[in-house]
């Protein structure tokens, strides 16, 4: 494939519309793009909840956010007013010139080729560079073939799109950019968690943005209190304020459990830095918890494939999934959740205990070494 080199004086935009998790994987790419892009810095569109992830980064010039809806196409009634303020803001963003503008993103079906096509002729950018996921976006100017459900790691996807722009650049790890005051809030939401007489905290992540990947809550319940008791950690539960419900419905369930909904992105990575270990679903925090490098990891996948999207590179993590004939499969609800209904408890505790005991054999403390 023929490189694309950034011209000195034209702008760059990066489009990463996605979660938390999708922007933790996608900040090796981002940095491989800012050394190319003038004076070291680019310019990002994303969602809110994904802006902190990158925001104080020093190759991020201005951060734009839009309403997922411009992708999805179907505003909802109350959503209406952010549909408008996104295109409204596409349009702002037309009359910046761009030269370039690099989509990290999957497309995961025809039609949301044709809205992202759509999204990208509002921003008019002199030329575009993206993931031709399946063929479907033949409106790139500079395509990077893919395969939607490949084994390929979704890092590696990303970072792909820059090797067709320019080769040969170092690539960093997954970062998070934490301020200082970020660092010092979670220093001292680190320290309420954990109990006097206990060892550590565990942190418990039973909520994700699609019920398809969400394992049963009374089987978090179960870990839960075996954390609590065999391990003697303090158990907290996280989650946002949409997943309430199910973060509550478990907090209750295990003894003298904390919730922390809607913590900060960067003060919830600070803090998941300096816990002894994570149980959790397919989402953001799962990333988080990996980019910090802190926390052992029990990563529970259903439908996605964690080929694609588990923690990768580095030891202290346990993924569990049922590869079941139907998976992997990208459906916000279904009526067969075979993928997550045959992991029973006791391999999530099988596999808590075997990182636990990996822990205290390398001596590991219970701040990870974090000040």
């Amino acid at each position: 494939m023929k490189c694309v080199m950034i011209d000195k004086t034209e702008k760059v935009l990066v489009l990463n519309i996605g979660g938390i998790g999708d922007m933790v994987l996608a900040t090796p790419a981002l940095e491989c793009l800012a050394a190319r892009a003038p004076g070291g810095r680019l310019d990002i569109l994303t969602v809110k909840r994904s802006a902190p992830i990158v925001e104080k980064a020093p190759f991020i010039g201005r951060t734009y956010t839009v309403d997922v809806s411009v992708l999805t196409g179907r505003p909802s009634i109350t959503g209406g007013i952010r549909f408008i303020a996104s295109i409204m803001t596409l349009l702002r963003l037309r009359m910046k010139r761009y030269g370039l503008v690099v989509d990290l993103m999957a497309v995961e079906s025809p039609q949301a080729a044709r809205r992202r096509g759509f999204l990208l002729s509002l921003i008019s950018p002199s030329r575009t560079a993206g993931r031709n996921t399946n063929g479907w976006a033949d409106y790139l100017d500079v395509k990077v073939g893919e395969d939607l459900f490949s084994n390929i790691h979704e890092t590696d996807r990303k970072l792909a799109v820059v090797g067709a722009l320019f080769p040969d650049v170092p690539i960093p790890d997954m970062r998070v950019f934490s301020t200082e005051r970020d660092v010092r809030t979670a220093r001292g939401l680190f320290d309420s968690l954990r109990k006097k007489d206990d060892r550590g905290v565990a942190i418990l992540v039973p909520g994700a943005w699609r019920p398809t990947r969400r394992w049963d809550a009374k089987r978090f319940v179960i870990v839960g209190n075996h954390l609590a008791r065999r391990h003697r950690l303090s158990v907290a539960v996280c989650g946002s304020s949409h997943e309430n419900d199910i973060v509550q419905s478990v907090a209750r369930g295990v003894k003298g459990a904390s919730i922390l909904i809607d913590v900060p992105t960067r003060v919830l990575f600070e803090m998941i830095g300096r816990c002894d270990i994570m149980i959790t679903n397919d989402t953001g925090p799962m990333h988080l918890a990996a980019a910090s490098q802190g926390p052992g990891i029990v990563a529970i996948f259903g439908p996605e494939n964690p080929d694609r999207y588990a923690p990768t590179d580095r030891a202290g993590v346990v993924v569990i999934s049922d590869r079941v004939e139907c998976s992997p499969c990208v459906r916000y609800s279904c009526d067969d959740m075979r993928c997550l209904e045959g992991i029973d408890a006791k391999r999530v505790l099988d596999a808590v205990d075997t990182l636990m005991a990996q822990r205290h054999k390398r001596g590991i403390g219970r701040r990870n070494g974090r000040k």
